[in-house]
């Protein structure tokens, strides 16, 4: 990684300090933080130090392996880990949310995040602890359609449980259905009503 990617965010940071406005970072968009690999162990010890002093920039932290976020955060973190971070796992389906979301609730992490995109089933369950619920269809060469169906039953559960809801795109299949000009369906204008919910959750 170059020395931009480390600086960055202290500039960041200081930008922030002096709007009083938040950032934030979604980390390592082609990687994972949390992969057991020794490059990444080493990019790890310069990391985490980087999240405690940048309190302004509120860290998005998404990874596949919710078995791992404990063991490779600090030890200073283990009785919670800085506000500033936001613990997010991947659950494009029912089997993966139900394998990964109890392992993430238990990670001591302020706001607490599922990306279910693509969505590729309904997700029932307890959303109870999450505190932001992403919604996508799939995009890109064989994308499968995303039923609008899903994304509507999240939806209520969200409201149910308190969890700010996000829906990021629609998916080529129902950009195509819809008639969009946006080839994934990520312009809220070209959706229905129903659909146009990107929220936030409120920073720690």
């Amino acid at each position: 990684m170059s020395e931009h990617y480390w600086n960055d965010p202290i500039r960041w940071n200081r930008a922030a300090e002096k709007s009083g406005v938040r950032r934030k970072v979604f980390c390592s968009s082609m990687a994972d933080v949390f992969e057991d690999h020794p490059d990444v162990a080493k990019a790890r010890e310069r990391f985490w130090p980087l999240i405690e002093k940048t309190p302004m920039l509120d860290w998005l932290l998404l990874t596949k392996r919710t078995s791992l976020m404990t063991k490779f955060a600090p030890k200073s973190w283990a009785g919670g880990w800085p506000k500033n971070v936001w613990a997010g796992t991947t659950a494009e389906n029912q089997k993966f949310f139900d394998l990964r979301w109890p392992v993430l609730k238990k990670v001591p992490a302020a706001i607490k995040w599922i990306s279910a995109e693509p969505l590729l089933s309904d997700i029932k369950g307890d959303y109870s602890g999450i505190s932001w619920m992403i919604v996508g269809g799939e995009s890109g060469a064989g994308a499968r359609r995303m039923d609008p169906a899903w994304a509507t039953n999240i939806l209520a559960r969200c409201r149910k449980s308190g969890t700010a809801y996000f829906m990021k795109q629609k998916g080529e299949v129902l950009s195509r259905e819809l008639g969009c000009t946006d080839k994934a369906g990520k312009d809220p204008n070209e959706w229905p009503a129903e659909f146009r919910v990107q929220e936030f959750p409120q920073a720690a």
